[in-house]
């Protein structure tokens, strides 16, 4: 296979990837003033600069997207959080403890170059680990291509679009897609879920 044959692959894998990927860790601190759109065009670009360096050899397009993209995740964190933390010259540093209008009217306290921990144990959470959630996503993806060839394209319409959705988009009756679901259902009810 040629860089030109797998190209096209690792572009078909890696964009709903890409775009999940883009949705989860959009939660975090440092992608707060960032777009969605924004985040995908920097993990896209990530996996094309890296599509060169795929190896077949050694593992499948999916195990090498799937790093590509965990580590485009990194590289972005570190980056916004860099770019928070040093902020440019003649940039105007304002106190945590100042209080600022909000656009409706509302006094809040400015959270600008907060971190982490800091919102966390402000808003006594715990935030989610992009990571672990690709993981999850991961996992649940190799799930998939483990159904019958009959319902995965149904578990993966699924992971976009309700049960309603997807049958009018695959053209499914209510009782093919009740069936389906519950097929899907006991395939992953077989597997013992765990958080990290």
């Amino acid at each position: 296979m040629t860089n030109q044959e797998i190209a096209p692959e690792l572009i078909e894998f890696a964009m709903p990837l890409v775009e999940r990927t883009a949705h989860k860790i959009k939660v975090r601190d440092e992608l707060r003033n960032v777009d969605v759109e924004d985040i995908q065009q920097d993990l896209m670009l990530h996996v094309c600069e890296r599509a060169p360096s795929f190896d077949p050899e050694l593992g499948t397009v999916q195990a090498f997207v799937t790093q590509v993209v965990v580590n485009g995740v990194g590289m972005l964190l570190r980056k916004m959080s860099r770019q928070r933390d040093n902020p440019n010259d003649g940039a105007e540093v304002t106190s945590l403890s100042e209080y600022v209008d909000s656009p409706d009217q509302k006094s809040e306290q400015r959270i600008v170059g907060m971190s982490l921990d800091d919102g966390d144990r402000r808003r006594q959470t715990e935030s989610r680990d992009p990571i672990a959630d690709i993981e999850l996503s991961d996992a649940v993806d190799e799930r998939i291509a483990t159904l019958p060839e009959d319902l995965r394209p149904i578990a993966r319409e699924l992971m976009f679009s309700n049960q309603k959705e997807t049958a009018a988009k695959l053209e499914l009756s209510r009782r093919e897609m009740m069936a389906a679901m519950r097929a899907i259902r006991k395939h992953f009810g077989d597997v013992e879920w765990t958080e990290k």
